[in-house]
């Protein structure tokens, strides 16, 4: 059993899915603010939108071309000017590539904070907790909220399958396992077939 490990990297506003040997993979458009202040009108908005928006495009380019230490600090300038989930989010992807583990995973933390509901947030975490942290029942239950959130995704299923299978929540990882094929995972065939071995041997 293989474990893909797919970490979602969400930068701009190109919907691509990226997967470095498995780790890091999205790019996406959000553009969540957490802070408002009413005290930038005008031209003087623009100008702080466009100065906001160059530091994310550079960064962009930067952590494309594998420049994670430079990215992160374009990320950061970003995000010191107007915080928002998306730059918390990509804060994370650079600190996970530069080695910072535990920083990653509080930084999408707090990225979770604001924007729960998406699911490449929780693949990330997941993964990283049963990959670096060895904790199965953390990477379950971020995968599982991934799961309910993008149940189409065969990349997620096929995931929370193996996690599950590992686990040994044999009839768990059956139906992750069907799903990911059913959303084009055709390597899920042969798990299918391990896990249903499986099975019969433990009703014998």
């Amino acid at each position: 059993m293989s474990f893909r490990r797919i970490f979602s990297k969400r930068i701009l506003p190109q919907k691509n899915r990226f997967i470095l040997n498995r780790p890091l993979a999205s790019l996406h458009p959000w553009y969540i603010n957490i802070r408002n202040d009413s005290t930038i009108g005008g031209i003087d908005e623009i100008q702080f939108k466009h100065k906001i928006e160059q530091y994310e495009m550079k960064a962009t380019e930067k952590l494309r071309n594998g420049e994670a230490s430079e990215a992160l600090e374009l990320y950061l300038k970003a995000n010191s000017l107007q915080p928002n989930a998306t730059l918390l989010y990509n804060i994370g992807v650079c600190k996970y590539q530069l080695g910072q583990i535990d920083e990653a995973l509080s930084t999408w933390e707090k990225s979770l904070e604001v924007m729960p509901m998406v699911a490449d947030v929780h693949v990330n975490m997941a993964n990283v907790y049963f990959l670096h942290k060895k904790s199965a029942d953390k990477a379950i239950k971020h995968l599982g909220i991934a799961s309910s959130l993008s149940p189409n995704d065969g990349e997620i299923s096929y995931n929370y399958g193996c996690i599950l299978d590992a686990s040994g929540n044999l009839e768990e990882a059956l139906v992750q396992y069907k799903s990911a094929l059913e959303n084009g995972i055709s390597k899920a065939e042969v798990n299918i077939r391990n896990i249903m071995i499986k099975l019969s041997a433990k009703k014998a």
